[in-house]
């Protein structure tokens, strides 16, 4: 038989750009001065001892060096500082604030020789390491920085900033997994540990949002809760890695443990207005329908909710299908904020089905304020089109595209405006300006043109036979798409039973491909499938036969083309082996369909099996009862089983 019928992360290197300069030069200085041992500088006695002198004048320099620093003299402070330093050459704190002073006088050089000598002097100065690392990292002397940095770690482990430093320098040579690796090395060490966590997490949600497969992305999901776990545990305040908690458990379908989390943040913070609408929706999701609503109302009556908060909430009331506490919100959104299109269009749309004037009298008023929003207008034509006031639509949307030609509309309109415009056209009977508008909805997006057939389908008679008209001319136009237009007035006609128009069109489609390559791509197994349909409805079945196989030839798996030889081999009684071959290739895709079964039992009848036959057709019978074509070839195999043998 023949059947045919869609946690703000960081993207740098590996989000570890770990520690801005902001561990850089100085930063890791003491701000007091620096220590001398004999005391300090006050002491019960009527004088100083030379040593407590000396440390009298090292912190009077100190303190000199300083203030210049602070009034930006720093040619000053540097000479202060090296006096400080002649006085105590050992002085880690004098150095490096002598290095940093340098820096600003353009003294690079200087300042890295003379911390470079320091470092030799005193291996193991954390410090002056740490300056020295930094420098070598500004400088993009990765190797030198990273070996600096391995050798900080090793003497001076429980530092985090060393770890942060090495894995950054690290990242730099896009290796990831010696990133990770030094970062749950230094978690081990490092006191506190929980810096080193924080980047390893970002890492874990770079994996997160990037994974390929359901499966990677679970793994680096839970890896990447663990951390915040760990991290939460350590630093119980931690808001923003509580709501990171939140959003993950939500992802991943916990919806309990993410309200339970969402609840402390609304505790701990019962000013922020988006903990409240998560926790809402949380409850939803928890099919809470009341206790979300109860959370709604709470925040609302709590805070003084900016325009977006009611925006939000009157979402949260909608997807609760609470219509009249979503419009209350809705309507103070739009009021508070009178220049938001999308404010009143959400209020509007929320008495579109109960009362449509409201609907349009809420518009209305929004167009007042906003006289040449695209969004408005649009909605407003669409609702129009909605109830079938195809001419008041088509005024709206007229107006619309003389602000785009103009640019003066505040906003584009959307992907759908060509689109609707045809179909407004379409029904309007104006079909050359429905064409000019399709034309240009395909231009922006090819999907249009079939959405605009499927929707002729669906349609009445009368519209169908318009759209045709539409179609037509449409085909006309000089369009870098004309194969197509004519494929779909191919499958209009098709559609209509019209076959010898169809076959026409088709045949226009292979004439245009060869003359215009670039249009090939329209030649897929759809295509062959329903021109080898089309030809072999008007006779012409030598030329359908090349057009199944060519189907099958971009595409083996298409059942119904695998039918279809099948079957009009077995009407023709020839190459029954290959019809046979065939059709048990669609019937192992499809088993229960009808229309296969029939096939395979016709196939069978033309070899001579009638018990086979009579078995699969009476199958067919039950799935498809009252099949005219069906119950004819059952009553030839039966009329075949009850005649005398040899008849």
């Amino acid at each position: 038989m023949r059947a045919a019928s869609i946690v703000g992360i960081c993207r740098s290197r590996f989000a570890l750009g770990c520690l801005a300069i902001g561990l850089a030069v100085g930063c890791r200085s003491p701000q007091g001065p620096p220590p001398e041992p004999g005391g300090g500088l006050i002491a019960y006695r009527d004088s100083l001892s030379p040593e407590q002198e000396r440390t009298a004048k090292i912190h009077a320099l100190f303190a000199q060096a300083v203030h210049h620093t602070h009034a930006d003299e720093f040619a000053e402070a540097a000479e202060l500082y090296r006096q400080a330093l002649a006085l105590s050459p050992t002085n880690e704190v004098l150095v490096v604030r002598l290095a940093d002073t340098m820096r600003v006088l353009h003294q690079n050089d200087e300042a890295l020789a003379l911390v470079e000598h320091f470092v030799e002097q005193n291996p193991a100065a954390e410090t002056a390491m740490f300056w020295l690392a930094l420098f070598y990292k500004q400088a993009n002397e990765t190797s030198r920085g990273i070996e600096l940095l391995r050798r900080l770690t090793r003497l001076h482990p429980t530092l985090p900033a060393g770890w942060l430093q090495l894995a950054s320098l690290t990242a730099r040579e896009n290796d990831t997994n010696a990133v990770e690796s030094i970062l749950r090395e230094g978690i081990t060490k490092a006191k506190p540990p929980t810096p080193l966590r924080r980047q390893l997490l970002r890492l874990e949600l770079i994996r997160y949002v990037g994974a390929k497969d359901d499966g990677e992305r679970k793994a680096s999901r839970e890896r990447a809760v663990e951390l915040l776990n760990q991290i939460i545990a350590a630093v119980p305040g931690d808001f923003e890695a509580l709501a990171a908690l939140g959003e993950l458990l939500t992802e991943a379908n916990d919806y309990k443990a993410a309200s339970e989390i969402f609840e402390t943040l609304t505790r701990r913070q019962p000013a922020v207005t988006e903990n409240w609408e998560k926790l809402a929706g949380l409850y939803l999701l928890l099919g809470e329908r009341e206790r979300a609503i109860a959370t709604l109302e709470q925040v609302a009556h709590k805070l003084d909710l900016p325009p977006d908060a009611h925006y939000s909430l009157g979402n949260l009331y909608r997807d609760a299908k609470d219509y009249t506490n979503a419009a209350v919100q809705y309507k103070q959104a739009a009021e508070a904020s009178p220049h938001t299109p999308q404010m009143w269009v959400m209020w509007a749309l929320m008495y579109s089905e109960s009362e449509p004037d409201k609907t349009f009298e809420i518009l209305n008023r929004a167009l007042e304020l906003n006289p040449k929003s695209a969004q408005i207008m649009e909605i407003t034509a669409a609702l129009y089109q909605q109830n079938a006031k195809f001419a008041e639509a088509a005024k709206w949307l007229q107006k619309l595209h003389e602000l785009v030609e103009s640019e003066q509309a505040t906003e584009p309109p959307s992907q759908y405006f060509y689109f609707n415009f045809a179909l407004v056209c379409t029904h309007l009977r104006r079909t050359e300006e429905a064409a000019q508008w399709l034309q240009q909805a395909v231009e922006q997006d090819p999907a249009f043109l079939p959405a605009y057939v499927q929707e002729s389908f669906g349609a009445t008679a009368s519209y169908r036979q318009r759209a045709l008209q539409v179609l037509r001319a449409l085909a006309k136009r000089p369009t870098t798409f004309s194969a197509e237009a004519h494929l779909h007035l191919g499958n209009m006609y098709a559609f209509l039973e019209r076959n010898k128009a169809a076959v026409a069109e088709y045949d226009k489609v292979l004439a245009i491909v060869a003359a215009d390559p670039l249009q090939e791509g329209i030649l897929n197994a759809q295509f062959y499938f329903w021109y080898g349909v089309v030809l072999d409805e008007t006779g012409q079945t030598e030329r359908a036969i090349p057009m199944f196989e060519r189907c099958l030839e971009k595409d083996s798996s298409f059942a119904n083309a695998h039918n279809y030889l099948a079957y009009t081999w077995a009407v023709r009684n020839e190459r029954l082996d290959e019809a046979l071959r065939h059709i048990q290739i669609a019937l192992a895709m499809e088993p229960e369909n009808a229309a296969f079964l029939d096939t395979l039992g016709w196939v069978y009848f033309k070899q001579g099996q009638y018990a086979d036959a009579l078995k699969l057709l009476e199958k067919a019978n039950e799935l498809r009862p009252h099949d005219p074509e069906i119950e004819d070839h059952l009553t030839q195999t039966r009329e075949k089983l009850a005649a005398p043998a040899g008849k």
